[in-house]
């Protein structure tokens, strides 16, 4: 069973009450009175402080915590979990964080958008499925993340639900410090959004198994359709950040890959010794450096070498106008 499992909802609200001291008339006279105000409270937030272990759980996830509000997870190592199981069903992630009514593939049961926050180090690593997974419906934040050695996924994070949201709302990832998704038998970090993706010192090394073209280090999308007379036609396009130092460094198919209707803007970039899979000159697993598609793209500072270890890999491969019509995208200071 998982390590931990923590679960909470808004169907049986509790009664609190509060006493306040109130300034009454009475007769030509005012005088003070103590008020008892009673109130129902709703809140279905999960809060751990301090440090958080979940280390060696033999099926199933290190932690998984279930909220119909918001969920708050400081310090968290969430490792060498899942390794027990002998069936699917009971291989297990490092931590599985839902306050969407998360179900498979890309369907939420719950309505109200609530933050998903991890303060201080994550170190999700070596367990037998995916590192970390969050879904939400809100904004999700995290940072100077450790993701190495994990079955699949490194970290996945997914706030790409119920695009009938109100467009106000605030449903971007970010994930600061510095990062590293390092040899993950599937991709280092999936973050799919219908907000800005703002990133900071990404490394991804060595991630990838011999799945042709499934593979990659970073793979991000904020992507819609763009029809407004679609479900998604409320939806504002939202950029994709890349700050810092950022490097996708031998991994199976593209080291990174993005999808977006935003403007994409990417600085210090090293995309080296990608696509080291089979053999495949005139096939669809032909990867690289850096393969995108957003409505503007700018490239500053980087260098994307010897991609292509066994077949023709590019340097990099991207297209920006809101139709992919290949306009040239502005790259400066890169060498390929």
């Amino acid at each position: 069973n998982n390590g931990v499992s923590l679960t909470t909802n808004k169907t049986q609200p509790a009664l609190r009450s509060y006493v306040v001291r109130m300034r009454v008339k009475v007769g030509r006279k005012y005088v003070y009175k103590n008020v008892t105000v009673y109130y129902y409270v709703t809140a279905a937030n999960i809060s751990l402080y301090g440090n958080n272990s979940f280390v060696n759980n033999s099926k199933l996830d290190g932690l998984y915590a279930s909220a119909d509000g918001a969920i708050t997870v400081f310090n968290l190592t969430a490792s060498g979990n899942g390794h027990g199981g002998t069936a699917n069903d009971q291989i297990g992630n490092g931590a599985t964080l839902d306050n969407c009514g998360f179900t498979s593939p890309s369907t939420c049961s719950l309505t109200d958008p609530y933050p998903v926050t991890l303060y201080g180090p994550v170190n999700v690593s070596t367990n037998d499925n995916r590192g970390l997974q969050i879904t939400s419906l809100g904004a999700v934040t995290l940072g100077d993340v450790i993701a190495s050695g994990n079955t699949y996924v490194g970290v996945y994070i997914n706030n790409k639900l119920k695009p009938e949201l109100d467009p106000a709302v605030v449903r971007g990832v970010t994930i600061g410090g510095t990062n590293v998704f390092n040899g993950n038998d599937s991709t280092g970090l999936v973050v799919l959004s219908y907000g800005a993706i703002s990133l900071n010192n990404i490394n991804a090394y060595n991630n990838g198994d011999s799945t042709p073209g499934t593979t990659s280090g970073v793979v991000l999308d904020n992507a819609f359709d763009r029809d407004p007379l679609s479900s998604t036609g409320l939806i504002v396009a939202k950029d994709i950040t890349m700050t810092g130092v950022n490097s996708f460094v031998a991994n199976y198919f593209w080291g990174l890959e993005f999808n977006s209707n935003g403007l994409v803007s990417l600085s210090r970039v090293s995309a080296d010794g990608n696509d080291y899979g089979p053999t495949d000159p005139g096939g669809p697993f032909i990867g690289g450096g850096i393969k995108g598609v957003a409505q503007s793209i700018t490239l500053t500072c980087g260098h994307m070498f010897g991609n292509g270890v066994v077949d023709p890999g590019v340097g990099y491969n991207l297209q920006v106008g809101l139709l992919a019509d290949g306009t040239a995208p502005a790259v400066a200071g890169v060498l390929t």
